[in-house]
């Protein structure tokens, strides 16, 4: 996307204050809204309630910064505020970061490090690009996507070490006798470090919860017909409680079953 560098005063931007002819400032940044307000997916009203106007908080209240980003929304860019200053960035947010990050920590290894850098590769190269949108819109994890994280042992991951006899290698060449509840925990902050809530549960909430049972409490016949193609990416799993007594707490569904003849 060509980026125009024109620069505009606020004065000339506050001129732009009608649902005809509706220009706002992002960061330093002028974007005409007039044709796309008709397209906001909030409607037109909040942006004719910024028109005009430096709306960077309103748009931060509301967005990531990776929205605006978008080409669709660059293409909307038509040039800049004159005499902008960026406000100062520190290099790194204290304490954003897990203290357990940090070089020497009793208990996080190598392999736990390895297991973190792979998990966040994956991530970024493969749900990140799209995950903002896809959760803004609903749109379901698709099942490439599924079987991707089958193939890179998240599935797997996901489970911990139940899923051993699948022989799927996890993450990082991490092996499944040190597979702790750290990697798990690693595992679960990287799914939730996009910043996409119901994506994440979307792709790993069902799974998680739907398939132990089956690892834990079946057969052989049933993990390796169920259980298998469910840590391949190949079929999908969740726990289905209709109960209204039992809502998530399985334990306290009061439903019984009894064999009978037939």
């Amino acid at each position: 996307v060509k980026m125009s560098t024109t620069e505009y005063s606020a004065a000339e931007v506050a001129k732009h204050n009608s649902a005809d002819d509706l220009w706002v400032i992002i960061d330093g940044n002028v974007y005409d809204l007039t044709v796309f307000k008709d397209l906001h997916p909030g409607g037109a009203p909040p942006l004719r309630f910024v028109a005009g106007q430096d709306a960077t908080k309103d748009f931060y209240a509301l967005h990531r910064k990776e929205v605006i980003q978008l080409p669709r929304y660059q293409r909307l860019k038509i040039g800049v505020l004159a005499g902008y200053k960026a406000p100062p960035q520190p290099t790194e947010t204290p304490y954003a970061s897990p203290t357990y990050m940090r070089k020497n920590s009793p208990y996080y290894s190598e392999s736990h490090h390895k297991f973190r850098k792979a998990m966040r590769d994956f991530i970024e190269r493969e749900i990140v690009p799209t995950a903002a949108d896809d959760d803004e819109m609903g749109v379901d994890p698709t099942p490439e996507l599924h079987r991707k994280m089958g193939e890179a042992g998240i599935l797997c991951a996901a489970i911990g070490k139940s899923a051993a006899f699948s022989g799927i290698p996890l993450p990082g060449g991490v092996t499944y006798e040190e597979f702790d509840y750290f990697h798990d925990l690693i595992g679960c902050e990287e799914l939730k470090r996009i910043g996409s809530y119901g994506l994440s549960d979307g792709i790993i909430g069902g799974f998680s919860i739907g398939l132990p049972p089956v690892l834990n409490f079946g057969s052989e016949d049933l993990k390796a017909r169920v259980g298998l193609p469910c840590l391949k990416g190949e079929k999908r799993i969740c726990l289905a409680i209709t109960e209204p007594y039992a809502g998530s707490d399985v334990s306290s569904i009061r439903t019984t079953a009894v064999l009978s003849q037939d």
